[in-house]
């Protein structure tokens, strides 16, 4: 079970986001803030990181440079979530280590899939888990969801 951090400017997107990656069986985190992401990523070694490009605290490049110079979080495969126009910010998170990016207008289910992909090039070994973050005291929370057969 892969383990996915989501995190977005817009709590509805990424919940939707979270629920299309959990009923594939795999566990989404969605962190409100870079901040946040950062802590997620460090405590459950999530492979893949969904970024957008502003964040309540800061941008998503910056996010991108933090998770590619921590230890714990270098070797996570980032996509980032990008204007379907913004062929500057498609360079500039290349040029960071993005792993790569999703237009903002792709449906979730393209999400889906690239998020997939990027869990087979982070390394089938690895083990992964994914859980729900509450925004709460208690943070973490829900069991992974049940694949469809």
């Amino acid at each position: 079970m892969a383990r996915v951090v989501i995190v977005h400017q817009d709590p509805q997107r990424a919940a939707d986001l979270a629920r299309v990656i959990g009923r594939a069986g795999h566990r989404a985190a969605v962190a409100e803030s870079g901040r946040e992401a950062i802590g997620a990523m460090v405590r459950s070694g999530a492979g893949v990181v969904l970024i957008s490009r502003m964040l309540r605290d800061m941008d998503g490049f910056s996010l991108l440079r933090r998770l590619k110079e921590h230890p714990a979080t270098t070797e996570a495969q980032v996509l980032m979530l990008l204007a379907d126009d913004d062929t500057c910010g498609v360079a500039e998170a290349c040029a960071l280590g993005a792993a790569g990016h999703i237009p903002g207008s792709a449906p979730a289910s393209e999400v889906l899939s690239r998020t997939e992909r990027a869990l087979g090039a982070q390394g089938a070994t690895r083990s992964h888990q994914l859980r729900l973050w509450d925004g709460g005291p208690t943070g973490w929370h829900g069991a992974p969801a049940a694949r469809a057969a």
